[in-house]
């Protein structure tokens, strides 16, 4: 029990010194570089990108240089951190993937050229060193304030507030979407039925309406927990903490996932409820934390074949048990990775394709930003990115199923300047995050402020119009427990 208490954090939460550790290439790096290059020898006859080698010591030397950029394992989940990982799934496992077993074309018309791919890499390194040195200048500018470390204030009359109206509009968002306990079900047993009921729902104020509401349910259940996790948890065994948080898990996953089968939806919230437990109920080994993401993350990926309708669910409990070697041939778990993860030939198609040099001086970002929006962003669409490169991809057919990567986006807009600049501002926003998680005084805003950095560090290998998607849908639960609180607070002043 001591343990436990001691494990808890209260008020800003205290890393450990990262700018202390002693600097120098890491061992990791020296290694994967040296069998990168002897698969390089050995396989004489398969195309190679020695710029995935440059890549690789980019990633392990920025930290070096920029000492705020280093992995803190005291804190394993927490915006810096996010930032490093999605890093180095795009700066270093998928250029060296795509070494080792060739680029996968994916749903692109054909592979670009060889040049263009070693561009596209080039692109990704010049902006991961803007977001770091963008980093370090913020941290050496706006260093973290000295707070006391005290326990977070009693605000048990603003979570019962806002719990009870995010239940009931959160509620009202399920009656809106499904109208009923057997379409929920469908919802989740067969995604065919459910996506022809949504074609039909397209466009009405009741179909809006459920989309707007739904995540003030899953909301709502994260506001119970962190309120117990400021109140109860530190008088609270682990093994209680652990079975409260799993509980609570279930709900919040529930909450979350009924936006129409989006993994990040309900993903980005499991994440932070993650980061909020190991901040400040117990910390856990590294190497369990990256098995049960090893193990979530190959579960979600089988939900994404399981949402294209080419399953039911009991086609896909058996894909999951490995019993259907039928089913299995329909996961190209190397072509998924790739696809997901945006390697570097989807960036260099878009700068083949957009080869002429023609800039669009901030006309497609501000588009791909007015995209999502209801009604408003409708004149938007046809010049935004996102339009711009299905139409590459897939031609005039209005299939919009592709993000453009960010990257190729600012390119096509301002070229160079566009990506040190763009992610320039992204790495102060990162420190911004990263301030904000460490100071945070309660468990519901070290919760907001991971699950704010998810989606905006998303920007690193997405799309600007999915990050503004999600604002735009998902952030008004957010937005009223601000409010509420300022409310509440002015309540007490008077």
């Amino acid at each position: 029990m001591d343990n436990t208490r001691r494990a808890i954090q209260w008020g800003p939460i205290r890393p450990q010194s990262i700018t202390s550790r002693p600097a120098g290439l890491p061992l990791w790096a020296l290694v994967v570089a040296c069998i990168t290059v002897l698969r390089m020898l050995a396989g004489a006859d398969q195309q190679f990108f020695p710029t995935a080698l440059v890549a690789l010591f980019a990633y392990a030397m920025m930290p070096v240089v920029c000492p705020s950029c280093r992995f803190d394992p005291s804190m394993p989940i927490c915006p810096r951190n996010l930032a490093l990982f999605i890093y180095f799934v795009h700066l270093v496992a998928l250029p060296l993937l795509i070494n080792f077993v060739g680029p996968a074309e994916g749903v692109l018309p054909k592979m670009p050229s060889y040049y263009h791919i070693t561009i596209a890499i080039i692109l990704e390194i010049l902006a991961f060193i803007s977001f770091c040195v963008s980093y370090q200048i913020s941290a050496n500018r706006l260093p973290i304030a000295n707070r006391e470390n005290q326990g977070p204030r009693d605000e048990s009359g603003l979570t019962r507030f806002c719990t009870a109206v995010c239940l009931a509009v959160g509620g009202m968002g399920l009656w809106c979407s499904f109208g009923s306990v057997e379409s929920l079900c469908t919802y989740y047993m067969d995604p065919t039925r459910h996506k022809m009921r949504i074609d039909e729902q397209d466009g009405t104020l009741v179909g809006a309406a459920g989309t707007f509401f739904k995540p003030f349910l899953g909301f709502a259940f994260v506001l119970i927990w962190c309120h117990w996790v400021d109140q109860r948890a530190r008088s609270s065994s682990f093994g209680h903490c652990l079975r409260t948080t799993a509980t609570m898990a279930v709900l919040v996953l529930f909450g979350y996932s009924t936006f129409n089968y989006n993994r990040g939806s309900f993903v980005a919230p499991l994440i932070a409820m993650a980061g909020v437990f190991l901040a400040r109920i117990q910390r856990l080994p590294l190497a369990l934390i990256l098995g049960i993401g090893s193990i979530v993350f190959s579960f979600v990926l089988l939900l994404g074949v399981y949402r294209s309708g080419r399953m039911n669910v009991q086609e896909f409990s058996a894909e999951t048990k490995g019993a259907s070697h039928e089913n299995t041939q329909n996961v190209d778990i190397n072509s998924m990775l790739q696809v997901y993860g945006a390697a570097p030939q989807f960036l260099g198609f878009l700068i083949e394709q957009n080869d002429d040099g023609h800039l669009y001086w901030g006309r497609t970002l501000l588009s791909s930003l007015m995209f999502p929006i209801p009604i408003i962003g409708k004149s938007f669409r046809a010049t935004s990115g996102v339009v711009i490169y299905n139409e590459m991809i897939y031609g005039n057919t209005g299939v919009l199923d592709q993000i453009i990567p960010f990257e190729g986006e600012l390119f096509m807009n301002f070229h160079l300047l566009g990506i040190v600049v763009g992610y320039g501002i992204l790495g102060h926003v990162a420190f911004r995050l990263q301030r904000a998680f460490e100071q945070s005084s309660s468990a519901i805003k070290c919760f907001i402020s991971i699950y704010t950095a998810y989606w905006i560090l998303f920007l690193i290998q997405g799309a600007l119009a999915v990050v503004s998607q999600i604002f735009v849908y998902s952030f008004w639960p957010i937005c009223f427990y601000f409010i509420s609180k300022l409310i509440f607070a002015g309540m007490r002043r008077a």
